[in-house]
């Protein structure tokens, strides 16, 4: 089954254009859910990442395989300073490795979609930036947001990565917090 139809699927059964994002789900996690109500201590401490944030505020679960089914991946960010890892940011990850064409054609496919769903919605195309991860510039991602009211999004974003960044093109497929959002547009990398 084609990325694009078991994103379409997902929103249809999903998604209310007047929901509080909280009700959203991938895999069946929301954002303000417990990640300890589906994985266990030890599996996140084996899948959390430090990626060189400036600020620990957010910690981030990479590669996060374990009962997934319509992604290959997700990424998923817990507050790190609350008991119950309560999520602020969730993606699902599909890989595009060194296929980038390919990855921004299911971009646009999955924008049109949940464009068509949410025509009255906020939207964004925010552009190809610069990861701020890669020093060397040459990383950069292609993101387009739908916008809520309180500040909160989901974001249809392609990843194309250096060769010297070792990591794989991807599509995101996710949903941000407004708290995350502004800790996300301030953080650098050490």
């Amino acid at each position: 089954m084609r990325l694009i139809f078991k994103i379409l699927i997902f929103l249809l059964i999903n998604l209310n254009v007047f929901a509080d994002i909280k009700q959203y789900e991938i895999e069946g996690i929301s954002l303000g859910d417990s990640l300890l109500d589906f994985y266990s201590e030890k599996y996140i401490k084996i899948k959390s990442k430090d990626y060189g944030y400036s600020d620990k505020s957010f910690t981030p679960l990479s590669n996060v395989t374990k009962n997934v089914k319509t992604y290959d991946a997700m990424q998923i960010y817990y507050k790190t300073d609350t008991p119950k890892k309560i999520i602020y940011a969730l993606d699902g990850v599909a890989w595009y490795k060194n296929n980038i064409k390919a990855c921004e054609k299911e971009r646009q496919k999955t924008i049109k979609e949940i464009t068509a769903l949410f025509p009255n919605s906020e939207k964004k195309d925010i552009g190809i930036i610069k990861h701020k991860e890669d020093k060397s510039g040459k990383s950069t991602k292609n993101e387009f947001r739908f916008i809520f009211d309180d500040g909160s999004y989901v974001r249809v974003t392609c990843y194309d990565w250096s060769k010297k960044m070792k990591y794989w093109d991807h599509l995101r497929v996710g949903f941000v917090h407004p708290e995350f959002r502004k800790w996300l547009d301030s953080v650098t990398y050490k």
